[in-house]
């Protein structure tokens, strides 16, 4: 019996290659979004504390050692399962392209710095957070659908930025 999580996976990725708009969009998410969204999230926290670099720059600073942290975990938990992409474990699986790293899918570290953007945006209260939820969801939709990472992949790293970002709960009582 296939559980949930392959399921999901394989509906996505019956869909791989019928549409050559969709396939291009969903590469588009996979691969470039996270840029645009790190970008945006820049762009947020300057307006948010425009004209005080000071805080802007703390904030920035402790912005990424959040993803520093959050990336580790990933790594180590990583090491530890050994979770290979869907194209790996299944050669009748579909991908849109090859990521730089085969070595580990769980948890996806995609997945882990977009929805740690959106956390950080959310517990800061920036404006136009709910535009970095729209972002984040079009990029964990193209890694799913371009058959990189199962959908656990993706609620593994959601789970981690979501551990991580409590940090900025911190951050904000310590100021």
């Amino acid at each position: 019996m296939k559980t949930l999580n392959l399921r999901v996976f394989e509906k996505f990725n019956a869909l791989l290659g019928r549409n050559r708009y969709l396939d291009a969009f969903a590469r588009i998410c996979a691969e470039f979004l996270i840029l645009i969204l790190f970008a945006f999230f820049g762009f947020l926290l300057l307006l948010q504390n425009w004209p005080d670099y000071d805080a802007l720059l703390k904030i920035s600073i402790f912005f990424g050692v959040l993803w520093g942290v959050g990336m580790t975990i990933n790594w180590v938990i990583g090491k530890m399962g050994r979770s290979p992409r869907p194209y790996i474990s299944n050669p009748n699986y579909k991908s849109l392209f090859r990521p730089l790293m085969d070595n580990k899918a769980f948890p996806s570290d995609h997945a882990m710095s977009a929805f740690l953007v959106f956390f950080a945006s959310l517990f800061l209260g920036l404006p136009l957070w709910p535009v970095t939820l729209i972002l984040v969801l079009a990029i964990v939709f193209g890694r799913v659908y371009a058959g990189v990472h199962y959908p656990r992949d993706i609620i593994g790293g959601a789970a981690v930025a979501l551990f991580v970002s409590l940090g900025i709960l911190f951050y904000q009582l310590s100021f």
